[in-house]
Parts: C-alpha cells; sequence; structure tokens
C-alpha cells in the first residue's frame, strides 16, 4: 500500500517539510488570483490550493460509488438529492475523461470506478472518518484506487 500521508524531510523535521509546502501553495494561489475564485470552491480551501500547486483540471463526475456518508447525509433525507442535483452543473461523465493524459487522478472520497489498465496514480481523500470507507481504506486503498489519504 502506498501512503500519500505527508512526509518529513531529509532530516525528519515534519514542521519545516509542513512550512515549504504551505509557502508553495501560497506563492501557487498568488499567481492563480485564488481569492476571486474561492466563494465557486465548493468544500475546504485545500482543494484550491492544490488546484493552484499542481496545475490541476478538474471534472465534476457522478458518483459511482455511494459512501456511508452520502446515504447518511443526502439519501435519507427526502429532497435533499434533488436539491444538491440542481446546483450541480458541469457533471462529465468519466468515460469521457481522457486519463491517458493524467499522472495523477485525485477524487473526493472513494467515488469513482476506477478504470483498468491505466497509467494514472488514482488516489483519493478519505473525508469523513465516521464512514465505513474510511475504517476500509485504513486497511488499503478501495476499488482499483492506489492510494488514499485523509484530509
Amino acid at each position: 500500500m502506498r501512503d500519500c500521508a505527508e512526509s518529513p524531510d531529509e532530516s525528519g523535521n515534519r514542521q519545516a517539510s509542513s512550512r515549504r509546502l504551505r509557502t508553495l501553495v501560497q506563492r501557487a494561489m498568488a499567481r492563480h488570483h485564488a481569492g476571486a475564485h474561492l466563494h465557486d470552491l465548493a468544500g475546504k480551501a485545500v482543494f484550491w490550493e492544490l488546484t493552484c500547486l499542481l496545475q490541476a483540471d478538474w471534472f465534476v463526475i457522478p458518483q459511482q460509488q455511494v459512501t456511508d456518508y452520502a446515504r447518511w447525509a443526502v439519501l435519507n433525507h427526502p429532497g435533499r438529492e434533488t436539491l444538491i442535483r440542481s446546483h450541480t452543473h458541469g457533471i462529465v461523465d468519466p468515460v469521457k475523461i481522457p486519463f491517458d493524459d493524467y499522472d495523477l487522478v485525485v477524487t473526493h472520497d472513494a467515488i469513482m470506478d476506477v478504470p483498468h489498465g491505466q497509467k494514472a496514480l488514482f488516489a483519493y481523500y478519505a473525508a469523513e472518518h465516521v464512514d465505513g470507507h474510511y475504517v476500509e481504506s485504513r486497511q488499503g486503498p478501495l476499488r482499483n484506487y492506489d492510494c488514499f489519504s485523509i484530509t
């Protein structure tokens, strides 16, 4: 199992490594005028930071796997799924994404059926730590993903 978590630098100093990463992210955000777009970002600012740092493309995809959190927070509440769908735009069918053009594909939770035979590294953030998928992920990445990380 590959671990995608932050690792210490050569001297074992995790704080110094974290400060260097934060500085790189801040510089990348400044170059990409992050403040102008943060109001459009659903979720934590870390996703915008990573977008800038990695110069990443974004695709909004439908969930192909239902997590415990999605079941608990959305599906068990009548009307909530319809409300969320009414505010979600630009959804792309994953079969239309040219995964061969990428070295790294990251999803928020293990919501995708990862295609076999791709050259890209497939990773996901386990955002909800009370979710059964998080517990399973501690044993190893789920559903053909290569690695996972905790947000």
